[in-house]
């Protein structure tokens, strides 16, 4: 069986539209390009917009809500979290910092698979509202736990616990008088971006929401003191 051969460009709708009909002729084959890749297990289309991620998630955590629902009445409420905290949560959390800025709609996919898994856990009809679920549990909504990844890599690069890549895109914030407030305060500086997928770059999007971050939690002693102060932070208000 001949192995699949295929290439992949990721750009702009619209300099997309030029290449539906390239291909790469290698001796007797034509190779084209392909929509979609998959790399470390994140799928990534050609827009970068991540939907193709998204509707593999789903599908893969959909299975497993199945069989968590259908084997629910045999097991006790704290077996069941520590299930849904293994096969949901991780799956939502696995390589979530891409996901910064994706579309509402995708967004809103997400939220309803946390609040499914949340809802198996406590054995609660599809019509119970799930906000109160994900406090009960201590679950960060989808939204709140993708920002709450950048941040923590944004804090590991600045303490030199995460990997070169990252924190070279992080410069700390320098005003033109050193007597400004700002001078003190450990901000970041937040380069300029001209499209709107560079906003969601780590190096444009993790300054950003650094920078909102009130100084109790900029100036955290260590990391898990910050990742403890920063979910209460990001929950939602009741």
């Amino acid at each position: 069986m001949t192995p699949k051969r295929s290439f992949f460009v990721a750009g702009s709708s619209h300099n997309l539209k030029k290449l539906q009909t390239v291909s790469i002729k290698i001796g007797n084959m034509d190779i084209r390009p392909s929509s979609t890749i998959k790399n470390l297990g994140v799928v990534f289309d050609q827009t970068m917009s991540m939907n193709a991620h998204v509707k593999s998630l789903t599908k893969s955590v959909n299975f497993h809500l199945r069989n968590m629902y259908r084997i629910r009445r045999y097991i006790t409420t704290e077996s069941c979290h520590h299930l849904a905290r293994s096969l949901i949560l991780s799956r939502l959390d696995y390589g979530n910092s891409l996901l910064l800025g994706i579309s509402a709609k995708d967004r809103k996919q997400l939220q309803r698979l946390q609040n499914r898994a949340a809802k198996v856990v406590f054995k609660c009809n599809r019509l119970e509202p799930s906000a109160p679920l994900l406090r009960d549990l201590h679950w960060l909504p989808v939204a709140e736990r993708i920002v709450f990844k950048v941040l923590l890599l944004v804090f590991k690069a600045l303490h030199d616990v995460a990997p070169a890549y990252l924190s070279d895109h992080l410069v700390l914030y320098v005003p033109g008088r050193d007597n400004m407030r700002s001078s003190n305060n450990y901000l970041l500086h937040v380069p300029r971006t001209s499209r709107s997928i560079g906003d969601n770059a780590f190096c444009s999007a993790g300054p950003r929401h650094w920078n909102a971050l009130p100084g109790h939690l900029r100036f955290a002693p260590s990391v898990n003191v910050f990742k403890k102060h920063l979910k209460t932070y990001l929950f939602p208000p009741e």
